[in-house]
């Protein structure tokens, strides 16, 4: 599945965003970006690549602070390539309003087939993981976390 927007789908296929339920799952944003600034300076995963128009430049992220210097620089969510770009851009709508039905954590993605009727009885697999050993410090994750406010502004109870 692509990383498209709810805006998207509305757009493409608007009677099915009214009629179908949706659900999305929310990461804490600080992990996401520890995640995704590993993901982009090793050009990816064996199953999902980095775009070539961006790979040279997320090579040179030696450190955290270089790729949340980036972000920060970017003066719009679509100076960024997908991987950094806010949760909230792909689950709210233009006024910044939830439009997914449901937002679950990442961690409880094993126990979607018990929360989301439709999966009953299937297994939600985890398919792009991202082992690495990064932490970000209190700095850099106050910086993360003011980044995505937004998204920090989205996480879910419980």
């Amino acid at each position: 599945m692509l990383h498209e927007t709810w805006r998207y789908y509305h757009h493409v296929a608007p009677e099915l965003c009214r009629t179908l339920p949706s659900f999305a799952i929310w990461r804490d944003p600080v992990k996401r970006f520890v995640s995704a600034w590993s993901f982009a300076r090793r050009g990816g995963t064996a199953r999902v690549r980095i775009h070539p128009s961006v790979s040279r430049l997320y090579r040179s992220f030696h450190t955290l602070d270089d790729a949340i210097d980036h972000v920060e620089s970017c003066s719009s969510v679509y100076e960024l390539d997908h991987v950094f770009r806010p949760q909230s851009l792909y689950v709210c709508d233009r006024e910044g309003r939830l439009a997914v039905d449901q937002l679950f954590p990442m961690d409880r993605i094993s126990s979607l087939p018990d929360l989301v009727p439709a999966l009953h009885g299937r297994v939600v697999p985890h398919l792009n993981g991202n082992s690495h050993d990064a932490i970000a410090t209190p700095t850099q994750a106050k910086r993360i976390r003011e980044i995505y406010s937004a998204d920090e502004a989205l996480r879910p109870a419980g």
